[in-house]
Formats: structure tokens, sequence, C-alpha cells
């Protein structure tokens, strides 16, 4: 189709102005004027949709990527056939994405660690993404980093070897070659290795400065990896600890088998890494959950408030005097609590990096034993 200009109208949308291009199509930011809100559009070649398989396993595929629903995946609305065009209406994620970005090892950590949170929780569905790069790695303004485009890489697979099979000219590489691992050339059926390649190759990159391999055309990249494995990670970033090292030079070996073979193996490993204390989201809460509320209710035994308004209701004491007593009990911890020490001093800085405590519910006057935890920051 013809790029649209600002001011025009595509089925439901607006257009703003053009966002993005691809190897599927153009990316535009859009008004939904039903919803009065504004998406990222995804309008594919017009090429895509004269296939009419390709429209099949198009819609098809719109179930499993609609399903997605992920706090580091990008949220898809809509899959359209809008005239003679697909169109896909997703989140619009004002940060941009990870391409040409110039990020400090504890952003690349942290951000490479959101894309394999999303990536575990997508292998534990048996979904493999196939096309991670930086161009499908978005950044939020609060700092997150999101994953886009599942499925469409699925979806020129299926175009490719349609391709293929029927001589047709339009045939494509599936993925991105300078992210794809050497399988990926060989037509094998994708797995949780794929992705984790990628993500070493995006890693590898933005700690480096630089891909791994050089080439410039794919078939120099096919003889690049064919003759020479990656170079290690410490060879180009000395600075970087031998467990950083270790994680992105198993990611990027050429045999699938030798790889993490699941986005949360690599996470774990990523966590070990001294690079990634730093760079880590975990222990900036102070206060948190720590089990949900109980099911049941779960009494502290031999409670003292407990046994306190058992006893007043036994005696047929008013509501007044239960309180009058709670009040009273308060008062007495209160000074005990704040009662001068006459030992030695007591140490500073004590205060254990997590400490349990029980909740009193007011209204059920029953006690939630290690509901809450305390964490020093």
């Amino acid at each position: 189709m013809i790029a649209l200009g600002p001011g025009a109208t595509f089925g439901k949308y607006r257009i703003l102005r053009v966002v993005g291009r691809g190897g599927m199509g153009l990316v535009y930011l859009a008004e939904d004027q039903d919803l009065c809100r504004q998406i990222a559009l995804k309008v594919l070649h017009r090429g895509f949709a004269a296939d009419e398989d390709f429209i099949h396993r198009f819609r098809q595929e719109a179930r499993t990527i609609a399903g997605l629903k992920h706090p580091n995946i990008v949220p898809v609305h809509a899959l359209d056939l809008i005239g003679d065009d697909l169109a896909i209406a997703m989140d619009f994620i004002e940060g941009g994405t990870l391409a040409g970005s110039k990020l400090s090892l504890q952003e690349a950590l942290r951000y490479l660690g959101d894309i394999l949170e999303a990536l575990a929780w997508c292998h534990d569905k048996g979904i493999v993404h196939r096309d991670v790069k930086p161009n499908n790695i978005l950044i939020s303004p609060l700092g997150n980093a999101l994953l886009s485009d599942f499925g469409l890489a699925k979806l020129l697979a299926d175009f490719h070897a349609s391709s293929v099979v029927t001589w047709a000219s339009s045939g494509l590489f599936v993925g991105t070659p300078m992210y794809a691992p050497p399988e990926a050339w060989e037509g094998a059926e994708p797995t949780a290795a794929w992705d984790l390649y990628s993500v070493g190759t995006v890693l590898f990159e933005a700690i480096a400065g630089r891909l791994p391999y050089d080439a410039q055309t794919p078939l120099a990249l096919i003889k690049q990896m064919i003759e020479r494995p990656a170079p290690r990670l410490a060879e180009l970033a000395p600075d970087i600890s031998p467990e950083l090292g270790e994680l992105v030079d198993g990611l990027l070996r050429p045999d699938p088998l030798a790889r993490p073979q699941h986005a949360r193996e690599a996470l774990e490993r990523l966590s070990r890494a001294p690079e990634a204390a730093s760079s880590s989201r975990a222990g900036r809460r102070t206060v948190a959950m720590r089990q949900p509320f109980p099911r049941g209710r779960q009494v502290l035994r031999k409670s003292r408030v407990r046994l306190f308004l058992k006893s007043a209701a036994g005696r047929n004491i008013g509501f007044a005097a239960a309180a009058g007593g709670l009040l009273a009990l308060a008062a007495l911890l209160l000074v005990a609590w704040f009662r001068p020490q006459t030992g030695p001093a007591p140490a500073t800085n004590t205060l254990s990096r997590e400490m349990v405590f029980d909740t009193l519910s007011p209204t059920a006057q029953e006690v939630w034993p290690h509901h809450l935890f305390m964490a020093a920051r």
C-alpha cells in the first residue's frame, strides 16, 4: 500500500504519523476513533494480503496473539483485514525501541532481564518468538522493556515456506539474519534455544558495542558462522564478570543443545552475575504482602487479644469496656517499648534484611501469622 499521510482515514483509524518501517510493512501512530485512544498500527505489505492461505493463518494466529497477557509483552488489540490490507493494532509505547539506543551496562541487563521474563512466560506455554531483536524491544516511559511482534515471525515462516514450494520470487528469510541462530538457516523447527541465541546477540551488541559477526551479506554471515564461533565477550569487554561473560558465550553457542533450554534458566544465570545486582528491580519494596489473605480463618492460638475478647464476651462486658481494655493494653505496651534501657547500648544497623510480622484483623479480631514482611533497602 502507499504510505498514508497525517489525517488520512484507514478503517476506523485516523493516521497521525509514521513511526517505523520494517520488512513486513509500515507502523503508524494512529487514533482508534471508536475508542478515542492512540495506538500503534502496523500495516503489512500488500503482497501478504494477496495470499489467501496467509490471511487464513493470520486470523488463526490472532487468537494466540490475543492471549499473550504479560507486563513485558506489548498488548495487541486487533488483527484486521481492512480493504486489501492486513493491519495489527497494538499499544503505542512512547519510549521507542532499543535499536540505536546507547545503554549503560545496568540498563542493558535490566531491559534484557525484562525480555527474558516475557520469554520465560511464553516458553512455559510452548510459544517461541523467533525474531528477538532491538527493533522488537520497546522501552516504556517507566523504564520497562516490552517485547513486540509475537506471531509475525511464525506467519512469515509459513509465508516463506509457501513461497519456496510454489517457486515464488517473494521468499523471505525467517527472522532477522544478524540476530538469528545458525539453525535458522537450516530450516530447523524453532525452540526456546532459538530465542535465547537472539537474546545473547542483543546482549553481546549492547555490552561490546558491536555484533558477534561483521558480515555485510547473508551468504557472508553463513560463512562466518560455519568457519568460526562467535568471539568471547570478555575479549571485547574485559571488565565484565566471568558469570556475565560465560552466560553470553553460552547463549551464542552454535549447537542449540549447548545453550540454556529455557528463558528461565538464562534469567537465573543472569541474576548470579554481580553486574545484575545494581540493575535488578528486586529489593525496591520495603513493605509487601508475604502471602494473600488466608482463605480460612487462621487464628493465632493462645493470642492474648483473642482470649481477652472471649473473656469480655463471656462476662457480658459491653463494647465500650472491651475497647477501653484494649486501649489500656496498648498503653502498657507503649510504655514497655519506650522504657529506657539500663544495659549496654544496642548496636546500630541491626535490622535484618527481612522481618516478618503478624497482622491483626480489626474486624474479625483474628491474627494472620506471617502476613507482612519488611525488607531493608
